[in-house]
């Protein structure tokens, strides 16, 4: 007999509550921020630490998700190799938890730092985003710890509606080991939610999507362009509004195609580079 295939539950990211506090009643279990960064990538080596108005890119990521609400902290998950030792140092500098574990399998990285700092649910986040969304993320915890009788998995990149650069997914501990347990391939230890995604027969996967469809824009940092990108950004909106939205971002980018155009000729990977 076939096992069934649970279907993808889609939300709308507006069902939330406008805002949140840390002391709402849905919060059930210990809820952390991983966010996985090493200076060792291959189409941009060093990114997490290239400068923009003399701060690394990789706190602008934390700075800006030190305002999720509904986190009860945030780990930063890289590697034991030195060459990583500065990005430890600026958690130590910005007083920010952190692991150090495999470089290739970062499943494995990821499974050891929840349980090293109990998490019991995971929101993933890479230190290639430093325009990542805060108020976006609360939405998304809220909406998971809501439905955390059924779901198993949730992130904004199902069928995308968002900007590539405001991602985000949530797991439960359990089905993170679970994936640990039997992932076999070289590819779902490298990507840490591959295997996941590709068995809605063991897993209960939802989506999250907003009204308006802003995909098409790309605000990750992969290469040299999208690096060029995110500085016009930062450089934007830092010091006056470094808490500034999604729809405030896309208002900018709107009105400046010519920024857009930076990085408009670049391929994300088919699967994507996890960091």
């Amino acid at each position: 007999m076939h096992a069934k295939m649970f279907p993808i539950r889609e939300f709308d990211i507006d069902s939330g509550a406008p805002f949140l506090s840390k002391d709402a009643d849905v919060l059930l279990r210990p809820c952390f921020l991983i966010v996985q960064a090493r200076m060792g990538s291959e189409r941009l080596p060093g990114k997490s630490l290239k400068l923009i108005k003399d701060k690394p890119l990789l706190y602008y990521v934390l700075s800006r998700i030190q305002n999720v609400h509904l986190a009860d902290g945030i780990i930063v998950a890289t590697t034991s190799n030195s060459i990583d030792d500065p990005i430890c140092k600026l958690c130590q500098e910005m007083n920010i938890q952190y692991f150090r574990g495999s470089e290739d399998n970062v499943l494995d990285r990821y499974v050891k730092a929840a349980s090293e700092f109990h998490v019991s649910t995971i929101v993933r986040i890479t230190a290639d985003n430093p325009c990542i969304d805060p108020k976006i993320i609360d939405k998304a915890i809220f909406l998971f710890n809501t439905h955390i009788n059924e779901l198993d998995y949730l992130s904004n990149t199902i069928n995308r509606t968002f900007p590539r650069g405001l991602d985000l997914e949530i797991i439960t501990k359990h089905a993170l080991n679970k994936a640990f347990r039997h992932a076999t391939e070289k590819n779902e230890k490298e990507h840490v939610t591959l295997y996941i995604a590709q068995h809605p027969k063991v897993f209960r996967l939802g989506n999250i999507t907003q009204k308006n469809d802003y995909s098409k824009f790309r605000i990750t940092v992969d290469t040299e362009q999208d690096f060029l990108l995110a500085k016009a950004i930062i450089e934007h909106f830092y010091p006056d509004n470094p808490n500034y939205t999604e729809s405030e971002l896309i208002a900018f980018l709107q009105k400046h195609p010519e920024i857009t155009a930076l990085n408009a000729q670049i391929l994300q990977k088919s699967i994507e580079d996890r960091v």
